[in-house]
């Protein structure tokens, strides 16, 4: 289910203070997602996110930070960021094994912890696991609608079908109608 999440039609939100490390990641980041939205430190990415929350379809949809960054590091952005939304995936790079920044982490269930210096692939993987219960649950969705729409499709064809019956019977007192629209109420309950 994982290599069905195309990275290609997600937005994803980098914040990293480093300049350099923020400039190499930009250029791995622009490959594999459609749009990278890219912050300085983690008062600038919650003010990103926030600006770009209730976008719909075009809202950030994963998160990629930094832990220790000035004027708000990542633990403090993402208690922010949960506010708003309590289910977005967020990945934190660290330097270091910052125990204490791992266990918060934990608490604000955070999806990710990868210790820098990173491999693609293991990124790439974990973007992937990160954001499936997502594209899992879209896919439910979308399925449910398309069921709808079959289920609707299908009352329509048995009713024309209970109404042809109904006429070649050529029934002559209403007592002998048979009551298509109770049937169909029926079929309706038992969704």
């Amino acid at each position: 289910m994982e290599n069905d999440i195309n990275l290609k039609n997600l937005k994803i939100l980098f914040v990293e203070d480093d300049h350099v490390a923020r400039g190499q990641m930009l250029e791995l980041l622009e490959i594999m997602f459609g749009e990278v939205i890219i912050a300085q430190d983690g008062q600038v990415g919650y003010e990103m996110f926030a600006l770009n929350h209730n976008q719909g379809d075009n809202a950030i949809d994963i998160i990629l930070s930094d832990i220790n960054m000035p004027n708000l590091n990542g633990i403090e952005m993402v208690k922010k960021v949960r506010e708003l939304d309590p289910t977005i995936p967020v990945i934190f790079l660290s330097a270091h094994n910052e125990e204490d920044y791992l266990i918060q982490a934990i608490k604000l269930h955070v999806s990710d912890y990868i210790f820098k210096p990173m491999r693609p692939n293991e990124l790439m993987q974990s973007f992937k696991r990160s954001y499936l219960p997502i594209h899992q649950q879209k896919m439910i969705l979308s399925q449910n609608q398309e069921l709808k729409i079959i289920n609707e499709k299908i009352k329509k064809r048995a009713k024309e079908e209970f109404e042809l019956i109904q006429s070649d019977l050529n029934l002559q007192s209403e007592d002998d109608v048979i009551d298509i629209a109770a049937i169909l109420d029926s079929i309706s309950a038992n969704d």
